[in-house]
């Protein structure tokens, strides 16, 4: 027995070394890199720049604005397509976070610091109404399908389904604890994601 060991040692020494030698080629690094096509950063200038004190972060897009949340104001900002101006600073609730969503004439913002979802009416550029429905997380979402407004509101897994015409919650679903942000998708599905 003492003579067949170190033959087998051998054996597999020679095995090991013949697999490094055949290790696959890599296949190319995604992304397109042909002449014209990408750009550096340092080439792109912008079309306009908005003059916003504070932190603007999340961002929606209506048909003629873009609304940009700014956690340490306590606003959003109604940005003119159009004319590329500030229309409105809005306040809402405190530290607005975890995205912003267009549906019913309304943008829906999250609130963080109060636990709050406040509801800002397109026309008037004015809050409207306050629900007692705080995110699951600061780095969440918001959707809007055809009837309701979703939100997660509980870290242990609680999707709300808010009515916009009563401004009430219609229905707590459970999903996995974890689950921070939901998207509207195809067929007014709602899909969440976990962490």
């Amino acid at each position: 027995m003492k003579r067949k060991l170190p033959f087998v040692a051998l054996c597999l020494c020679v095995s090991a070394c013949g697999q490094q030698a055949q290790r696959p080629t890599r296949p190319p690094r995604p992304g397109v890199a042909g002449p014209g096509i990408q750009r550096s950063m340092s080439s792109i200038t912008p079309v306009a720049v908005f003059p916003i004190e504070g932190t603007p972060d999340w961002q929606v897009i209506t048909e003629d604005s873009v609304w940009v949340t700014n956690g340490p104001k306590n606003t959003i900002h109604r940005l003119d397509t159009k004319t590329n101006k500030v229309v409105r600073a809005i306040q809402v609730g405190k530290r607005p976070c975890s995205g912003l969503a267009s549906g019913f004439g309304s943008i829906w913002v999250p609130n963080c610091g109060d636990n709050t979802l406040s509801r800002v009416d397109i026309k008037t550029n004015r809050v409207v109404a306050t629900l007692p429905l705080g995110p699951a997380n600061n780095e969440g979402g918001i959707a809007t399908n055809a009837d309701s407004v979703w939100m997660l509101t509980d870290k242990k897994g609680i999707l709300s389904r808010i009515d916009p015409a009563t401004n009430t919650v219609s229905a707590e679903i459970d999903v996995p604890s974890g689950s921070f942000s939901c998207v509207l998708g195809e067929d007014n599905a709602v899909w969440v994601s976990s962490t």
